[in-house]
């Protein structure tokens, strides 16, 4: 059975090789990405401020969703009846509240993606300072909220940062974040190696030095891949 997946998907990722391939052929090497305008300058203006509309409208639903948390976990800790319940439901606002937070982040990315594909002119570097300026204050809330939810974690930057978010964990939940952590970092393996494949297809094809992006995902790799593995290997000593 496990043969049969491993042929499965070495044929799986022949064929998407395939289809890149004949993709890269038939538009000339990505040179139709590097002549996109598809908004002028009012219009991404425009765009601009519905994102940063957006972005804050995020922020008051966010500042309504820890306040709900924080009012769940008072009542939880004042009345002993129906616990369970509402312990439940503070855990499940508290994790909307860290959705919402990186939902503000990833809407600020895909602007910046819209900019990149746009092929937007050097006056727009502000404007992404700018923007990312009033993210990073939408974020700090959400940073002291973790402090008032549970006092027990630690600050933020504070050294052994992640140690001690999980000796807060008990078995179950230490388990699942492990768990969840290590399939990542697997899969965040796998596609920095298949970024660096692409980047450097892209930038041969299309004559656009990606050099810079090509040395960021390598330290990335490098990185993830040798502190992890050295820190694994100093408990076998």
């Amino acid at each position: 059975m496990k043969v049969m997946r491993y042929i499965l998907l070495t044929l799986l990722g022949g064929l998407i090789g395939g289809i890149i391939g004949l993709f890269v052929g038939s538009t000339q090497g990505f040179h139709f990405i590097t002549q996109m305008h598809f908004l002028d300058d009012h219009a991404l203006t425009i765009v601009a401020c519905v994102i940063g509309i957006i972005i804050l409208a995020l922020l008051i639903y966010n500042l309504i969703v820890q306040k709900q948390a924080l009012h769940y976990k008072a009542e939880a800790q004042q009345e002993a009846s129906d616990m369970d319940h509402r312990e439940n439901k503070e855990d499940l606002l508290f994790w909307r509240a860290s959705i919402l937070n990186n939902l503000q982040l990833f809407i600020y990315f895909i602007f910046l993606l819209m900019l990149v594909l746009n092929n937007a002119s050097s006056h727009w570097t502000v404007w992404i300072a700018l923007m990312f300026f009033i993210v990073s204050l939408t974020m700090m809330p959400y940073n002291f909220f973790v402090r008032k939810f549970d006092p027990r974690y630690p600050k933020i930057g504070e050294k052994d940062y992640t140690e001690k978010t999980l000796a807060l964990m008990d078995e179950g939940e230490r388990h699942i974040t492990l768990l969840s952590m290590y399939k990542l970092y697997v899969m965040n393996i796998s596609l920095l190696m298949i970024s660096i494949v692409i980047i450097s297809i892209f930038s041969i094809e299309s004559g656009v030095n990606q050099s810079f992006g090509l040395i960021i995902l390598l330290c990335l790799f490098v990185y993830n891949v040798f502190v992890y593995l050295f820190r694994v290997r100093k408990y076998y000593k």
